[in-house]
């Protein structure tokens, strides 16, 4: 592995820690907290200095917060938690609740540790899980990385790393700490990750690097770029990622360097592309510094309130650029050819702006249509503000955006919570917290207000879904694997728990009539292989051991901080087998605007609504 050259410093600026107390600086002081000197430490995998021998068991939800946990300035010190796993056994053996009804709700398996806490996921084109993000003692700074094969049973046990079978825990020899980086799967087949946060060994966090990182599932290693003409021109730190028609990579958001009491943030100028060679050019005049150019103070984003973080944003399937939707209630354009540009949507007559927050999730379930979580405008001292409950469909396949309201708000609040598209195009709503601040305490640190139903929507109304026995609040994640289960995990650094455990949610496509899971599954005996991309709008012709009434499309999954930009959905309904029943034909998607080149799992359903298996294959 080789270290960073070239690096541009953090602005000397940064602080030791972020002040927890008006909204804005709650929500978007980002990862304070973290082990300082610790960070950049590399253990030998056999060794447990940097592992913490137990998981922690989540408090009743009516245990107060002022006895739950005490935060303090490296981490969260445990008061009357109960400890469940010694470290000795292979997994967590919790049982998880039972749900009422697993063929509508879904259920969850029981809870299974984990190496480090899994705050960014990707699915890779082996089926594999890559994650990274922190140590192994779930400390801030990815010290560490993993890649875990969801086919075996997880059997994590601490004191005996080299006995798993099916997670395999890597140091980090790069120089660059990938902690709150972006990160998008290039057509290759390797994870690129952006960014993320510059560790200078003082105790110093939260401040942009404009490091290029990427991951290569065949050998399991991370490789470091070199050159200047292949770094970021500016350090970022909570940045969005977006794969493009034509295969390169927009970066843009995210955060240089953070404030003190005296002197604003500074922010990137401008979006950046990364083009296929590897080189990058700044889409100049699609600039988001508007308050001051010199000294770079735009604390505002050009497309809204705190765009920066994590900014929302999509490939329109029209073409022309990348749809932004912002946290503001308003949708912008970004035209990435060239310098750029950038431009703003008139509001369609008849719609209001639904302002939301970036602690709501947001995702593309179907061609050019977002499900957003915004704020619900009730006027309820403290609740009210922070009320996130309402759910819209903003369609962008038209001139002008239309937003339209879902047919039911949501159950819960679910401030750091995820939405992920189903197997069957489903969306299942979990994890989060009912607050994204209470009584000054940020919902890092407090776990009473956790929500630990999950819900589902159906496209027109949300119902109730199982129930986790874990809290997944910041830095969670959720993530639909090539088996049709969702994957959920992580929390914590900072948090009210460290959570380095994950769990499975099975969805109810999975179960029979009799609630009991189902085991004779189609099963795709052919697909097109890796080695040949699909051109769009071509045949994609699979072999199955069964009749095939459906095939579903679902984009391999890269998800953190409650955004999957990268899902995409595609439903092939209706189908007449051939040649003996086993034979399926479909015509891939159309075009790069609406599935941009990568990797898609290709699930083939029963007649009984059961899916395969699925294959992954590459388009583009």
């Amino acid at each position: 592995m080789v270290g960073i050259r070239g690096f541009s410093q953090p602005h000397p600026r940064a602080i030791t820690f972020c002040l927890v107390s008006l909204l804005a600086l709650t929500i978007f002081s980002g990862c304070s907290g973290g082990d300082g000197a610790n960070q950049q430490s590399q253990q030998p995998l056999s060794a447990s200095a940097d592992l913490s021998p137990t998981v922690e068991e989540d408090l009743p939800a009516n245990v107060p917060s002022s006895t739950a946990s005490t935060a303090t300035e490296t981490g969260v010190s445990q008061q009357p938690a109960r400890k469940l796993n010694t470290g000795l056994a292979a997994a967590v053996t919790t049982q998880a609740p039972a749900a009422a009804s697993p063929n509508t709700e879904g259920a969850f398996d029981p809870p299974h540790n984990w190496p480090t806490i899994p705050l960014a996921v990707m699915v890779m084109p082996d089926g594999k899980v890559f994650a990274y993000g922190s140590g192994s003692n779930g400390s801030q700074g990815s010290t560490k990385y993993v890649v875990w094969d969801p086919t075996k049973t997880p059997d994590w046990n601490d004191l005996d790393p080299s006995s798993s079978l099916a997670f395999k825990l890597y140091n980090n020899d790069t120089q660059t700490d990938t902690f709150c980086a972006a990160h998008t799967l290039l057509f290759n087949g390797d994870a690129l990750m952006l960014g993320g946060d510059f560790f200078t060994g003082t105790g110093i966090r939260n401040n942009g690097n404009n490091a290029v990182t990427t991951f290569t599932p065949g050998t399991e290693t991370l490789t470091q770029e070199t050159s200047p003409l292949k770094l970021m021109s500016y350090p970022r730190w909570y940045p969005t990622s977006v794969t493009l028609p034509n295969q390169e990579t927009l970066i843009m958001g995210g955060r240089s360097a953070k404030p003190t009491s005296s002197i604003p943030a500074i922010y990137p100028d401008a979006p950046e592309v990364r083009q296929t060679d590897g080189t990058w050019r700044t889409l100049w005049n699609a600039s988001t510094s508007h308050v001051n150019t010199t000294i770079k103070t735009n604390a505002i984003a050009a497309y809204g309130s705190s765009g920066w973080y994590y900014p929302r944003a999509w490939v329109h399937p029209n073409g022309g650029g990348v749809f932004i939707f912002g946290f503001n209630g308003r949708s912008y354009n970004l035209n990435p050819d060239n310098t750029g540009t950038l431009s703003r949507y008139a509001i369609a007559a008849g719609t209001t702006p639904f302002p939301g927050i970036a602690t709501l999730s947001s995702v593309m379930y179907a061609t050019g249509k977002i499900l957003s979580i915004r704020k619900n405008p009730d006027t309820t001292p403290l609740t009210g503000p922070f009320k996130g409950n309402r759910t819209i469909v903003v369609d962008i396949t038209g001139a002008i955006p239309a937003i339209t309201p879902t047919n039911s708000l949501m159950n819960y609040t679910r401030h750091y919570g995820s939405l992920t598209v189903l197997a069957d195009g489903t969306v299942w709503a979990n994890g989060g917290g009912a607050l994204p601040q209470a009584a000054g305490i940020t919902l890092k640190m407090v776990d009473d207000n956790a929500v630990y139903s999950s819900e589902l929507w159906n496209g027109n109304n949300w119902t109730l879904a199982a129930t986790a026995t874990r809290s997944r609040l910041y830095h969670s994640t959720a993530l639909l694997l090539p088996d049709g289960r969702v994957f959920t995990g992580g929390g914590g650094a900072p948090g009210y728990k460290t959570q380095r455990n994950g769990e499975i949610y099975n969805p109810p496509y999975l179960y029979d009539a009799s609630n009991i899971l189902v085991t004779n599954r189609p099963i795709i005996e052919s697909a097109p292989s890796q080695t040949t991309s699909i051109p769009w709008g071509s045949p994609i012709e699979i072999t199955a051991n069964g009749p095939i009434t459906r095939i579903t499309l679902v984009r391999s999954g890269s998800a953190t901080h409650d955004f999957n930009n990268e899902a995409r959905f595609f439903d092939y309904p209706g189908l007449t087998p051939q040649a003996a029943q086993t034979i399926i034909s479909i015509t891939a998607p159309a075009n790069a605007n609406i599935a941009p080149s990568g990797y898609y799992m290709i699930f083939a359903w029963n007649s009984a609504g059961v899916p395969s298996v699925a294959k992954i294959i590459k388009i583009g």
